[in-house]
């Protein structure tokens, strides 16, 4: 399942299947601090990705690693909270090189 919107401004409805907490959802945002090439601090990345599920409440509490580089492809995989307190992945690829972004739900460990 997939939702769209922009880290900064949110306007999206809620995308979940009935009896699965699993699915998350995803999203899209944009951020970074260092243009093309650049760099995405995790904390700042989390927040961003945080972000995209406002207004749904569906995730909380993400943390992400430091992306060393952004650029078109580049995949980093976060972690979050889900409604029901169980722990959830979050696989972010990078859109383009100035830390456009999209997020989808995935399995974390023996989940897989």
């Amino acid at each position: 399942m997939f939702r769209t919107g922009v880290a900064v401004v949110v306007a999206t409805a809620a995308l979940a299947l009935v009896g699965c907490s699993e699915n998350v959802g995803a999203g899209t945002g944009e951020g970074g601090t260092g243009g093309a090439g650049g760099t995405y601090p995790g904390p700042e990345l989390a927040n961003d990705v945080e972000k995209t599920f406002t207004g749904d409440d569906t995730v909380t509490s993400v943390t992400c690693e430091n992306t060393p580089k952004v650029e078109k492809g580049v995949i980093t995989d976060c972690t979050g909270t889900d409604v029901d307190g169980k722990k959830v992945g979050l696989r972010v690829t990078f859109d383009d090189d100035k830390g456009h972004f999209t997020v989808e739900d995935q399995a974390l460990g023996s989940e897989k």
